[in-house]
């Protein structure tokens, strides 16, 4: 009650200011939570992309370590993630399922000794 009096007793002139000072300030708000919420979803499409192209670029170059059976090669090219500190792990695969080479950040938290699971193939649908 004694707020209301107060405003009440405002001149004119103030209250306009406290009016437009409310309508900026949620104005703001807004415009910086949807900003907040487009650079959240913006930032995980280009991880996700980019993590996508990495791996089609490694694909490319691991084929000839792949063909001759070159495990000591394949893991130079994944030392080639270093630079990338987001990236922690990275496996690849024989065409049996089987792991070929890996790569582990230095900086990643260490985890039990497992293999992680093999590529399902593209066609094939797996009950999870």
């Amino acid at each position: 009650m004694q707020y209301s009096a107060r405003y009440r007793n405002l001149p004119i002139k103030y209250k306009l200011r406290m009016i437009i000072m409310s309508v900026v300030t949620i104005a703001l708000i807004f415009v910086s939570l949807a900003t907040l919420a487009y650079d959240q979803l913006s930032l995980s499409s280009n991880m996700r992309n980019d993590l996508g192209i990495l791996a089609e670029i490694f694909a490319n170059h691991n084929t000839a370590a792949l063909t001759f059976r070159d495990p000591k090669a394949s893991t130079e090219l994944l030392d080639g993630l270093r630079p990338k500190r987001n990236v922690l792990r990275a496996y690849v695969f024989d065409a049996n399922g089987e792991l070929f080479a890996s790569y582990r950040n230095p900086s990643a938290p260490a985890i039990p000794k497992c293999l992680p699971l093999p590529p399902t193939p593209a066609g094939s649908n797996t009950a999870a």
